[in-house]
C-alpha cells in the first residue's frame, strides 16, 4: 500500500482550558519563498514552494511557543511536497490536477502524457498529491492548534493581502530598490558558504509591511537540519525544501547585486533627468519586487466575530 507523509498529533498538543483570552491586534504575514519561475519539483507548479520559517512574539498570549510555529511551518512546507509515490508519477510526464479539495484516491483526470504503464496506473490513482497534503493539514491546523484559541490560518494570494491590510492594490509588498537598506549582498559562493545578505528576500517583504502586520522574528534553518530526520520520506522532503531555500537566496541575490548597481549609477548621475531615467532602468529589472508583488502569503488571524 503506497505510503503518505502522516500528520503527528504531537506538533499540536493538548491545550488547558483555562487560559487567558488574548487579542491579535495584528495579522501574523509569513511569505513564500521567492523563486525565479522554474518547474520545481517535477510538478511545473507552484505547490512546493516553500514558507519562510518566522515567529511572532505575539503568539505568546495565546500559548502557541517559537517551536510550535516553526514544526507547524515545517509540515506544512512537507505537506506541500507530496510523497515520493506523487513525484514519481509526475517525473515519468503525468501533469496531475487535483481540483478543489477532492480526495486524492479519486483522481480521474490527467492533462499531458497517457501513461502508457498499466502497473503506474495504481500509483497515479491512490497518489497523495500536495495540493490534497495541504488542504488536510491546513483544517487540522485551524482545528486543532489554532481555531481553540480563536485563530485561524489560511493561505491568501498578493491581491487578498493588500485588501486584508488596507493596502492600495498596486502597493508593493517589498522595499523598493530605492530603499538606502538594500546594500549588496554576498556572492554566489558567500551564500553557498552561509553568508547571508543584511536584508534577506523575506525581510525585503516583512519589512514593507511595517505598521500593519505583528512583530515578525526570521529564524532560519540550518543547511543540514534534515539531516536529523530518520524517516527516509520526511528527510527526502526536508533536504528538498533545504535546496531550494539555498537555490533561491543565490539567484535573487545575483539579480539584485545587479539592480543595486544600476541604482548607484544612476544616483551617481549629473542631471535629475539622468537619475530617474536610470532609476527606472534599475526598478524594471528588480524582478525580485516582480515576484514579491505576486506570491502568495502564510495569515495567521483573529477569527472574525459573525
Amino acid at each position: 500500500m503506497p505510503t503518505s507523509i502522516q500528520v503527528e498529533s504531537r506538533l499540536f498538543p493538548a491545550r488547558v482550558a483555562s487560559e487567558t483570552k488574548a487579542q491579535l491586534d495584528k495579522p501574523f504575514a509569513i511569505p513564500r519563498v521567492l523563486q525565479p519561475p522554474r518547474r520545481f519539483f517535477s510538478t511545473g507548479t507552484t505547490w512546493g514552494k516553500p514558507f519562510v520559517r518566522a515567529y511572532s512574539p505575539t503568539l505568546e498570549a495565546y500559548g502557541i511557543t517559537e517551536k510550535e510555529m516553526l514544526d507547524f511551518i515545517d509540515e506544512l512546507n512537507i505537506k506541500k511536497r507530496g510523497n515520493l509515490t506523487w513525484n514519481y508519477v509526475t517525473i515519468v510526464g503525468t501533469t496531475v490536477k487535483v481540483a478543489g479539495h477532492a480526495d486524492p484516491t479519486q483522481i480521474t483526470k490527467a492533462v499531458g502524457h497517457i501513461i502508457n504503464v498499466a502497473g503506474k496506473l495504481g500509483a497515479l490513482s491512490s497518489a497523495c498529491g500536495p495540493k490534497a497534503n495541504k488542504v488536510a493539514y491546513l483544517r487540522k491546523a485551524n482545528r486543532e492548534l489554532f481555531g481553540p484559541k480563536g485563530l485561524r490560518v489560511r493561505i491568501v494570494t498578493a491581491m487578498e493581502l493588500r485588501e486584508r491590510l488596507g493596502m492600495p492594490q498596486n502597493a508593493n509588498l517589498a522595499l523598493p530598490i530605492e530603499d538606502q537598506r538594500m546594500t549588496s549582498v554576498p556572492t554566489r559562493a558567500e551564500i553557498v558558504q552561509g553568508k547571508r545578505a543584511e536584508i534577506p528576500m523575506s525581510q525585503r517583504q516583512i519589512s514593507a509591511l511595517d505598521g500593519r502586520v505583528a512583530e515578525t522574528k526570521l529564524v532560519p534553518e540550518t543547511a543540514d537540519g534534515w539531516r536529523s530526520e530518520t524517516n527516509h520520506r520526511r528527510k527526502w522532503a526536508r533536504k528538498g525544501i533545504s535546496n531550494f531555500h539555498s537555490s533561491s537566496e543565490i539567484s535573487t541575490g545575483t539579480q539584485r547585486n545587479k539592480v543595486i548597481q544600476l541604482r548607484d549609477r544612476a544616483l551617481a548621475q549629473p542631471t535629475e533627468t539622468e537619475k530617474q531615467k536610470g532609476l527606472n532602468a534599475a526598478r524594471r529589472a528588480d524582478s525580485e519586487l516582480t515576484m514579491a508583488n505576486r506570491t502568495r502569503w502564510l495569515l495567521i488571524e483573529e477569527v472574525p466575530l459573525v
